[in-house]
């Protein structure tokens, strides 16, 4: 086989393997203010299993999202310690989610890949935040960070909820939608529920 002959094939051999997708890094903002109760056991399944759709050269980082927005984590591609973090996680306190969101952005602008991404896993109910969804809107357009949102909804005759749960769903809906992202659903007790996390790992790569 000539030399020319021989790269011919090294290329077609090239060309059919799989393009591997571009690395992503994602700060995950989890919901622990009190309105999630029980329900943040369900968060972490759907976290557990969007971390099984990581690639080699994915990082994740943990906010926190209560009274106040808190990093858990630093920029890390080991599941395995954020699920250890997101463990102790207890529901408390009041949500200041918009401004986790922002406090998770701002902390992308350190990350080492181009892809950049906000998970969020909450009821969407915020009564702390001081900024408001417009606000986290534009700076996620700006910054080039696309949201996505998982969110976890009891069925209204589960128990009462406050008018922050109420309007949380479309709140979450409209954040993903207006930067690109996407928002996915699951209501807690279903079968197949974690199914949602590689769903919106998924989302992420396309």
């Amino acid at each position: 086989m000539s030399r020319l002959s021989f790269v011919a094939v090294l290329c077609a051999i090239a060309a059919a393997q799989p393009a591997q997708p571009d690395p992503i890094s994602v700060g995950i903002v989890v919901d622990s203010s009190g309105s999630i109760g029980a329900k943040m056991r369900y968060s972490r399944q759907v976290i557990d299993q969007f971390l099984k759709t990581a690639q080699p050269q994915d990082e994740f980082f943990l906010v926190k999202a209560s009274d106040h927005p808190a990093v858990v984590t630093g920029f890390t591609s080991d599941a395995d310690q954020l699920l250890s973090r997101l463990s102790f996680m207890k529901s408390a306190g009041r949500s200041a989610l918009l401004d986790a969101i922002q406090t998770a952005i701002a902390e992308l602008k350190q990350a080492n890949n181009t892809h950049k991404i906000v998970l969020v896993i909450s009821d969407g109910g915020d009564n702390a935040s001081s900024l408001g969804k417009g606000d986290v809107e534009e700076l996620a357009q700006r910054s080039d960070v696309r949201i996505f949102a998982i969110g976890v909804h009891e069925a209204p005759e589960v128990r009462r909820r406050s008018p922050e749960e109420a309007a949380g769903q479309q709140l979450l809906t409209d954040i993903a939608e207006h930067t690109g992202g996407k928002y996915f659903a699951i209501a807690p007790g279903l079968e197949r529920l974690s199914d949602v996390g590689a769903a919106a790992g998924e989302a992420m790569r396309k």
